[in-house]
């Protein structure tokens, strides 16, 4: 009795986990395209331009193009975890979104960036 009990639960669990899994599939390409664009040609824009590149340009030409993408991540969550931001903020990067944004560049980068880093925060980081 427990045994079926348990394993009903878990089929609850894991009807959750594919139906998200579905998401994320049919949302590969278009996450694919907006994070491979950020960290391409993100880089040399301050804050307000990457927010806007983002927003008003990239992600509504998906939609325009009836190609889906997530929502409700940024292109730095789609780089890079919780986890990883934290641990370059505890190295000293500082927590605004440029900083972050520019280590999840560098660090999917085959090559050297191109970067705005005014006060060289990143170098020191």
């Amino acid at each position: 009795g427990r045994l079926i009990e348990s394993l009903s639960a878990e089929h609850e669990r894991w009807t959750t986990q594919i139906a998200s899994i579905g998401t994320q599939e049919n949302c590969l390409r278009g996450d694919v395209l907006v994070a491979s664009a950020f960290v391409s040609y993100i880089g040399a824009f301050d804050g307000n331009t990457r927010v806007s590149l983002v927003n008003r340009h990239w992600t509504p030409d998906l939609a325009e193009r009836s190609i889906q993408f997530t929502r409700n991540k940024s292109p730095i969550q789609l780089l890079a975890h919780e986890a990883a931001v934290a641990k370059w903020n505890q190295e000293g990067l500082p927590s605004d979104e440029v900083s972050a944004g520019n280590a999840a560049i560098v660090l999917n980068s085959k090559r050297w960036p191109l970067m705005i880093d005014p006060q060289q925060q990143g170098i020191e980081w």
